[in-house]
């Protein structure tokens, strides 16, 4: 028990300090880049979660996202178009859970190689701030996801 706090105090000393910094003056350039790999693919992987969150409720909900909108030349009926749109939202979840696997991967690798060059308080102390600076940007992505679903269900975008 007693060592758990002396680490915990340990990772929350390290957490002041700029831990990019750290990293590069003790582990080099390399195992920066590394770090801040680890970031952006989390960052992008927590933000394909939440598209992947936004386009299953629209396509439970029946929502047509602006993007889905097919745009025709010519007169087409609404089964058709409710059809395409249904089409294009299940294909972009597709997508996206391809994108997330692929990102996942991409995290292993990179976590396999910090692993190895980086001590366990400063992978700690990484992780730490890479959750932090998710947490920041998941606020801005769910609130925006929230906007647009109320976009799309007060301007009657429901297919029905």
């Amino acid at each position: 028990m007693y060592k758990l706090l002396v680490i915990l105090y340990i990772i929350k000393l390290y957490a002041r300090m700029n831990i990019y910094k750290h990293i590069k003056g003790k582990y080099g350039q390399r195992i920066l880049k590394d770090a801040r790999l680890l970031e952006t693919i989390r960052s992008k992987l927590t933000k394909v979660k939440y598209d992947i969150e936004f386009l299953n409720t629209c396509k439970r909900n029946r929502l047509c996202p602006t993007f889905a909108r097919p745009k025709f030349a010519i007169k087409i009926s609404i089964n058709i178009k409710k059809k395409i749109t249904m089409t294009i939202i299940s294909e972009e979840i597709k997508y996206k859970h391809k994108k997330k696997k692929l990102l996942e991967k991409q995290i292993k690798e990179v976590k396999a190689r910090l692993d190895k060059n980086l001590g366990f308080i400063t992978i700690c102390t990484l992780n730490k701030n890479i959750n932090k600076s998710i947490k920041k940007k998941s606020k801005i992505w769910k609130a925006n996801h929230e906007r647009k679903l109320e976009h799309l269900f007060s301007s009657n975008a429901v297919m029905k």
